[in-house]
């Protein structure tokens, strides 16, 4: 019995060790690599290709792809390994981007769609105003793309405080374009120079 007790408030004593969140930098596969991967896993679905003798199908598409059969043969290696799992902590890198913000309390939906080479990130929240828009879109476009290196596209879909059934804004901002955003300079603008870097723009009436 004692040694039970002893046990017991020795687990009780020792700290709780919860694991790291997952880093940019932690990930096993670079964007490239990710791309290449499901591009790959995309042609094998292809008629034509599976017509061919298998040996000849990585030389294949690679050439259509325009890359090396080494890369795409180490690409491939890696992401049978690990890109089911470097998917899944890209999409928790896009979750955890924008805690801290303003935003995190009032989002409704995060999420990323890895199933092909062009990774995009869906963050749908409800607006703080109308007149705070144009700069949430821009702080949630330059937080995920900082933080998920998988992602090429951020769609924005921004919801009615009063009613989150009615869509106030959407919009998708491609990687490049998002990453000219400076979130230091975002208050300034926001809405005279950044909000021209998403396309499709719909605003409600």
């Amino acid at each position: 019995m004692e040694l039970r007790l002893l046990l017991a408030a020795t687990a009780l004593a020792l700290p709780l060790v919860l694991p790291a969140p997952a880093r940019a930098a932690d990930l096993a596969m670079t964007a490239e690599e990710f791309g290449l991967w499901r591009d790959y896993q995309g042609a094998l679905t292809d008629a034509r290709v599976q017509k061919m003798p298998e040996k000849q199908r990585l030389p294949a598409i690679a050439k259509n792809f325009k890359t090396t059969e080494k890369r795409l043969k180490e690409a491939v290696e890696k992401g049978e390994k690990d890109g089911e799992a470097v998917a899944k902590q890209a999409e928790e890198l896009t979750k955890t981007a924008l805690q801290g913000t303003d935003i995190a309390s009032r989002l409704k939906e995060v999420k990323l769609d890895t199933s092909a080479s062009h990774v995009v990130a869906y963050v749908t929240w409800v607006a703080a105003s109308a007149e705070t828009i144009d700069k949430e879109v821009c702080l949630v476009a330059t937080k995920v793309i900082k933080e998920n290196p998988l992602a090429s596209t951020v769609k924005v879909d921004v919801l009615d405080s009063i009613d989150d059934k009615k869509k106030l804004f959407d919009a998708l901002i491609g990687r490049s374009n998002a990453a000219k955003i400076q979130e230091d300079k975002i208050v300034d603008f926001a809405s005279t120079r950044y909000i021209k870097l998403f396309e499709k723009v719909k605003r409600a009436e």
